[in-house]
C-alpha cells in the first residue's frame, strides 16, 4: 500500500408489485358459507412447460378459487371440476387460456376464457379477473344465501376466517427451494484513512445462492464475489488499487407471503487487494466482512430487479479499506 502517495490531502430499484403473488395464499380453503370444499384439479397445457410460470397461475388462481370455496389441487383424480390451462410463454408476456370443465376427462365445458398475461406488477390482478369471469360465466359462483342479498361467495371473503392453512400442494410450491445466480453493477464511497488517496470506486458483483422460503421468512445461502476498481483523487501518484473478494454470503428476509424482497445480508471471506505499478503489480490477500440489506422486485416469473447495499472493511494491516457499497441487481432463478 506504500506506493500510493498523497501529494495533496483533498477530499474531494420501487415498490412492489403492487399486490403480493402469495401474501394472501393463507386466506383460502372453506368460505363461511360453505360447508364443505368442492375440489378443482389443475391440467397445465404447453408446447414447452414453463413450471416457474405454472407456479405463479397454480398460486394465483388458486387464490381466487378459494375465496369462491373451491379447494384446488395438481393431484386429485376424481375432482369434481377441471381447471385446464394452456398458455404459451414468452419472456415478459404468455397467451393464457382457462378451461373449467366438470368431472374428469371428457367432461362438460362449463366456461372458457382467454387473456393475455403480463409478467408484472399487475399479474396477479389479471389471473383474478379472469378466474372470476371464468366461474361467473359457468355458473359456479354462488349468491350468499346468509346475506339475503346478492353477494357472492367471492365478495364474502370479508367474513371469511384469516387463519385457513394451505393446501399440501400449495405448500410444497411455495416452499421449493430456488436457485439463483445474480449480477449487480454499482460503486463504492471510501470511508476511513484510505480517503487520503480515493473516495469512490466502481463496483460489479456476482453471485450464485439457494434460497428457501417459508410463509414470513426466508434463508439463502451462496458465494458473492466482489471486484472494485478506486479511482485515485486529485494529486495521488500511483496505483490504481483494486479489490476483489468472495465468500460465503447468508440473506434473511420476507417469506412466500411477500412477492418483493427485502433481506438482511452479511458475507465473508477472502479480499485480494492489487496495487499496479511501472513494470509490476502488487497484490495482498486480506480477510474482509460486509454487512447490508438488499430489496428485489419481481420483472417476472422468475427474473428480479434491485438493490443490495453493504458496508464493507478489508482488514489490511496498514490501512483497513472501508466503505459503502450499493449495487444495482438482476437475479434470474432456478428450479
Amino acid at each position: 500500500m506504500g506506493r500510493l502517495t498523497a501529494r495533496v490531502s483533498s477530499n474531494s430499484v420501487s415498490t412492489y408489485f403492487l399486490l403480493a403473488l402469495l401474501t394472501a395464499l393463507f386466506l383460502g380453503g372453506f368460505c363461511a358459507e360453505t360447508g364443505a370444499e368442492e375440489i378443482v384439479r389443475y391440467e397445465f397445457l404447453a408446447e414447452e412447460r414453463d413450471a416457474q410460470l405454472e407456479d405463479i397461475l397454480y398460486l394465483s388462481s388458486g387464490v381466487t378459487l378459494s375465496r369462491a370455496g373451491l379447494s384446488s389441487t395438481r393431484t386429485a383424480e376424481r375432482a369434481p371440476y377441471t381447471l385446464r390451462v394452456g398458455y404459451a410463454s414468452r419472456f415478459s408476456a404468455a397467451d393464457v387460456t382457462l378451461a373449467l370443465e366438470s368431472g374428469g376427462l371428457g367432461g362438460r365445458v362449463l366456461g372458457e376464457t382467454s387473456f393475455k398475461l403480463a409478467l408484472d406488477y399487475d399479474l396477479d390482478d389479471t389471473i383474478a379477473k379472469a378466474v372470476d369471469e371464468l366461474l361467473e360465466s359457468s355458473g359456479v359462483l354462488k349468491t350468499d344465501a346468509t346475506s339475503g342479498g346478492n353477494r357472492t361467495a367471492i365478495q364474502g371473503l370479508l367474513t371469511a376466517p384469516a387463519n385457513r392453512e394451505l393446501s399440501p400442494d400449495e405448500l410444497l410450491a411455495a416452499t421449493a427451494v430456488r436457485y439463483s445466480a445474480t449480477l449487480g453493477l454499482g460503486g463504492t464511497v471510501v470511508l476511513g484513512e484510505m480517503t487520503d488517496y480515493f473516495r469512490y470506486g466502481v463496483s460489479g458483483m456476482a453471485g450464485f445462492s439457494a434460497r428457501k422460503p417459508w410463509e414470513s421468512w426466508s434463508l439463502s445461502v451462496g458465494v458473492r464475489a466482489l471486484g472494485t476498481r478506486f479511482i485515485n483523487d486529485d494529486g495521488v501518484s500511483g496505483g490504481p488499487l483494486y479489490l476483489s473478494s468472495v465468500g460465503l454470503d447468508v440473506q434473511a428476509g420476507t417469506g412466500y407471503e411477500k412477492a418483493y424482497r427485502i433481506s438482511a445480508a452479511v458475507s465473508g471471506g477472502v479480499a485480494v487487494l492489487s496495487v499496479a505499478g511501472s513494470g509490476e503489480t502488487l497484490h495482498k490477500a486480506v480477510p474482509y466482512f460486509d454487512v447490508g440489506s438488499a430489496f428485489q422486485l419481481p420483472l417476472g416469473a422468475s427474473l428480479f430487479a434491485g438493490l443490495d447495499v453493504r458496508y464493507l472493511v478489508a482488514f489490511d494491516t496498514d490501512r483497513p479499506v472501508m466503505g459503502v457499497v450499493p449495487v444495482v441487481t438482476i437475479r434470474k432463478e432456478f428450479r
